[in-house]
């Protein structure tokens, strides 16, 4: 639970701005889950802090249209 309220407390807006809607569609579908949204950014920052090179991270980050600094800034 704490880490949801970390996610929902970052200063920073946790996704980048998508002109494409299937792009982002895309990568909720992947990694996303039918629980809800909050669960969906759960799965999607435990994935990856779980990476181990920061290059990966921001790979991940970048696949995932997320914003690497507010996830850095929740961990």
């Amino acid at each position: 639970m704490l880490t949801i309220v970390a996610l929902l407390s970052v200063n920073q807006s946790l996704t980048v701005a998508v002109r494409d809607p299937y792009t982002l569609s895309k990568a909720k579908k992947k990694y996303g889950s039918t629980e809800g949204d909050h669960i969906t950014l759960l799965n999607i920052y435990n994935l990856w802090q779980a990476k181990k090179q920061e290059g990966q991270k921001i790979g991940f980050a970048r696949e995932m249209k997320m914003n690497h600094r507010a996830l850095e800034q929740v961990q």
